[in-house]
């Protein structure tokens, strides 16, 4: 079930008002739990007991009683462990044995030796076993307390959040857990404005965007070197406004269902260097791999390798987390050596007692934003590339290294008019946290009225087409 479709109007305009009519608490905690095992079962009813069996191993392994065999530190571990492997076993066993028949068959064996699995990928996996592990460590180190299996599945199944993020943290949600929530107005509008917004992130600028440049994306050799520009100029815009919109709508619908979840995104856009993007691009997850990845290895201690071999690591099973496929790796890798080399550079700067930075001023900044946006604008080119040859075909168009005659099919205003809509974005979203809550006070009338616009125009730009979100696949 898509956000965007009439199908979660309707679930949503059922469970919401049913929602706030109950009074009891562990009731409404039920209902949500229900609505959501519902909402997960739309997409394929077979995955909803792996969600519960996730969901009873991470209850289990925190409240496990004493005098097992096993200490409840193994336990954990254990428990760790099976969702690593569930993780594993669905998402990279095709992976795993694709390249292990061409292995193979470089060794003159039979490329064929070993069956693929053909595993369906479920929705959402990444996110919930994340969740579930952070939970885990969590309770290990005391930052939250076990809680009951009913409290533990609505954190693991929430279905505003439940398939593409952002990852909750377990010291942010369960807190909220303590008492019923409150109906409260101005969250609900606020939850609404959210969602609105989302929803023409995703179905006004995103998936007209995509309307464009995938046909681009699945016929790359036959594409021309303009259109493969326009194409990654496209993605880079398209991939901001899908998977903000959808952290913009799960934050909004959990808002009014009274569960704050913390931003997911702050534009990145802006960022003046590569540590200052991953503060701002998908913030749960760069949280999740900072505190349970890279500081647990090190962090930024011990010498210079070990830094940079930290900043590797993290950032190459980042990219794996996002999928199996040689271009994640090499998406997640080469931000390992950017950011290593930023480091590097930063270093120096430093042991030069600065004056580098502060002789650039202003300039140092256009610089490091110029760097950043590069780097991240190149990287998605293996991120959405179907194949490391599509990758290679791309960065030959892009460096004027390839020929081709094939016709142009993307306008010349197409680039121009996302570069403007990013920038108007970029604009307005800093006003508006410049001005805090007196935004809220002064400016309600105001927000109301272009609501209202909207919502009467928005009929006319959604594309026809129900896109699913680009984060669904991870």
């Amino acid at each position: 079930m898509i956000f965007t479709s009439f199908d979660f109007l309707v679930f949503l305009s059922v469970v919401l008002p049913s929602y706030w009519l109950v009074r009891n608490h562990v009731v409404r905690k039920v209902l949500l739990i229900a609505a959501s095992l519902f909402f997960y079962a739309y997409w394929d009813i077979r995955f909803v007991p792996l969600l519960v069996l996730v969901a009873t191993i991470v209850w289990f392994a925190a409240r496990a009683p004493s005098g097992l065999p096993l200490s409840r530190t193994q336990i954990g571990i254990l428990a760790i462990s099976a969702m690593l492997i569930i993780l594993g076993v669905f998402k990279y066993a095709d992976f795993f044995v694709d390249n292990l028949n061409l292995f193979l068959g470089s060794l003159g064996l039979d490329p064929r030796s070993l069956p693929r699995p053909g595993i369906i990928l479920p929705v959402g996996i990444s996110f919930f076993t994340f969740q579930g592990i952070s939970y885990l460590i969590d309770v290990r180190r005391g930052q939250v307390k076990a809680h009951g299996f009913v409290d533990v599945l609505l954190y693991i199944a929430l279905f505003p959040q439940l398939v593409a993020g952002p990852i909750v943290r377990a010291a942010d949600f369960f807190p909220q857990l303590a008492s019923a929530r409150a109906f409260n107005p101005q969250q609900m509008a606020e939850g609404c404005r959210l969602f609105l917004l989302g929803l023409i992130y995703k179905a006004v600028l995103a998936d007209n965007i995509a309307r464009l440049i995938d046909p681009v994306w699945e016929k790359v050799s036959e594409s021309s070197n303009s259109d493969l520009v326009a194409a990654s100029v496209g993605f880079y815009a398209q991939i901001y406004f899908d998977f903000n919109g959808y952290s913009l709508m799960a934050i909004g619908v959990a808002a009014m269902f009274g569960y704050i979840i913390p931003e997911n995104f702050n534009y990145p856009y802006i960022a003046v260097s590569l540590s200052d993007f991953w503060r701002r691009w998908h913030i749960s997850l760069s949280l999740w791999l900072r505190d349970y990845l890279y500081i647990p290895l090190g962090g930024g201690r011990g010498s210079r390798s070990l830094v940079y071999r930290n900043l590797m690591i993290t950032m190459t099973l980042g990219g794996l987390w996002h999928g199996a496929s040689w271009n994640f790796l090499i998406w997640g890798g080469l931000h390992g050596v950017a950011l290593s080399l930023e480091r590097m550079w930063l270093g120096g700067v430093r042991r030069a007692g600065g004056a580098v930075s502060s002789s650039l001023g202003g300039l140092g900044l256009v610089a490091g934003w110029l760097w950043t946006q590069a780097v991240v604008f190149l990287l998605w080119v293996p991120f959405r590339a179907e194949s490391t040859s599509d990758t290679f075909t791309v960065f030959s168009a892009l460096f004027g290294q390839r020929e081709s005659s094939a016709a142009t099919l993307i306008p010349g205003w197409f680039i121009l008019g996302l570069v403007g809509v990013l920038a108007a974005d970029a604009v307005a979203g800093q006003f508006r946290k410049s001005q805090g809550a007196q935004w809220s006070l002064h400016n309600q009338l105001a927000v109301g009225l272009i609501v209202m616009v909207l919502l009467v125009l928005l009929p006319l730009f959604i594309s026809l087409d129900v896109q699913p979100f680009i984060y669904f696949q991870f």
